[in-house]
């Protein structure tokens, strides 16, 4: 006989039959929430995840449904216990039942109940691991050894823009009248993917060097602010390079996020009011000194004119005394003066009558002198024409003769000079060969020629021809 042929429908309620006889009653099952939906009807689906040992790793997964029925029970359960939250990311202990849906032969965890206290003491044990971690690696207090600017005013904030948080702290830090220079950095504060968020926020506003980083979000429960216990939060902060300031709405414990910030604040308002009142504080001490120089200022001043009014008086009286002594100085100079004017034209007389004696003997001394030299020298000339006649009678003599031997008196009667062009006289006609430059000189003017030919003495050739130029 051949073996029995089962519908899908048959196959999947066999399978849930066999489910529920493996497990009769129901279990608990630990793992962390994800992919979290609530639906309109008020079912809840998730998937129950866990990790491996290597980073975000999954060793198994398992789907899970929360009916609405069972919803508000379990929701009333953890409201009892504060923290605790059915939320994406949350490691949780719950119980229910395996079962097979014989329509599409998905095998889901009806879960029925949670407990709460496990959520809270998982997170409670995480996060104490990743604070010995931070101590053991010296973070825990490298970002509050920072040093705050005296006046921090450039303000990097991150939150979600979207939130009562950033409402909040914008709000606070405005009204204030400070010049604040704000920067937003937008960022996930909630859910599975908001601890590296946050991190990469940080890494950015710390990019731009402001003067003070702000991390704030709204209150929650405690398994809504997860993402601020993370490893990767603490170290980003403790790691930061500007002084890093929470403002997280918690319900009852400090967060990892607060205890490695520079300084932390129960809400966003709180965080804001703090940044203003270190500033105002600032602006206050600011007017006290501008208020004590001014009473230095006013003071010195006082001073001064007291001391300068007193050596003024001092001056005065200095001035007065060498006046006085300078106008005797000037009477008795004035008198001397007068003194001298009045002696003066008497000396100048009696000078003047010496000198002038003086100058009578000189110059009649100087007469008799020129006087003889005078008559010796009119004797002297007395001889000189009876020794310059024969002179005279030689100079006449020679005088013809020159006359007599002038080139000028030979050229008047029709003879030339005629010069090579060297300047040295041509004699014969050997002296001038063809082509050479002659230069006639006559008893007026001169006359420039080139010779093209020439005949030697004895010849009967024609005469040279000369060119003139």
């Amino acid at each position: 006989m051949d073996a029995p042929t089962l519908s899908v429908h048959e196959l999947n309620s066999i399978a849930q039959a066999a489910l529920r006889e493996a497990f009769p009653s129901e279990v608990w099952v630990r793992g962390e929430v994800q992919k979290c939906r609530v639906m309109g009807s008020g079912h809840t689906y998730f998937s129950l995840v866990e990790k491996a040992s290597t980073r975000d790793g999954v060793q198994a997964t398992i789907d899970c449904v929360l009916w609405a029925g069972n919803a508000r029970r379990i929701a009333n359960a953890l409201r009892e216990t504060p923290g605790g939250k059915l939320t994406e990311g949350t490691e949780v202990r719950i119980r229910g039942r395996l079962d097979v849906y014989p329509v599409t032969g998905r095998m889901q965890f009806v879960m029925s109940r949670i407990d709460p206290l496990f959520t809270v003491g998982a997170m409670a044990q995480r996060r104490e691991q990743v604070m010995r971690a931070l101590s053991a690696d010296g973070l825990l207090d490298r970002n509050a050894a920072i040093r705050l600017p005296m006046l921090p005013l450039r303000v990097a904030l991150i939150t979600s823009v979207d939130s009562a948080a950033y409402a909040d702290f914008v709000h606070e830090l405005t009204a204030a009248p400070f010049a604040w220079r704000l920067r937003v950095v937008d960022t996930l504060v909630q859910g599975r993917s908001a601890s590296r968020s946050i991190a990469r926020a940080i890494s950015s506003a710390e990019h731009h060097a402001p003067d003070v980083i702000v991390l704030v979000r709204g209150g929650g429960a405690q398994t809504d602010l997860a993402a601020f216990d993370s490893d990767v939060v603490g170290r980003a902060i403790a790691r930061c390079s500007i002084p890093v300031f929470t403002g997280i709405g918690h319900e009852t414990d400090r967060s990892v996020a607060d205890e490695v910030a520079h300084s932390s604040f129960k809400t966003p308002t709180a965080c804001a009011q703090e940044l203003v009142a270190i500033v105002r504080a600032v602006a206050a001490r600011n007017e006290q000194v501008w208020a004590r120089i001014r009473q230095l200022a006013v003071t010195h001043l006082d001073r001064s004119d007291a001391a300068l009014e007193n050596h003024g008086r001092l001056v005065r009286r200095s001035v007065l005394v060498h006046l006085a002594r300078e106008e005797g100085r000037v009477g008795e100079g004035h008198r001397r003066l007068r003194r001298a004017a009045l002696e003066a034209p008497n000396r100048a007389q009696s000078r003047l009558e010496r000198r002038s004696g003086r100058v009578r003997e000189v110059g009649r001394s100087r007469l008799q002198a020129e006087s003889v030299h005078l008559e010796h020298t009119y004797a002297r000339l007395a001889r000189v024409p009876a020794r310059l006649g024969p002179l005279l009678d030689r100079l006449d003599h020679q005088e013809a003769q020159v006359r007599a031997l002038d080139p000028r008196r030979i050229l008047a009667r029709g003879y030339s000079l005629t010069r090579g062009e060297d300047g040295a006289l041509v004699r014969a006609a050997g002296d001038a060969p063809p082509g050479s430059r002659l230069v006639t000189e006559l008893a007026e003017g001169v006359v420039t020629s080139r010779v093209e030919s020439h005949t030697e003495a004895g010849v009967d050739d024609p005469a040279p021809q000369e060119q003139q130029r």
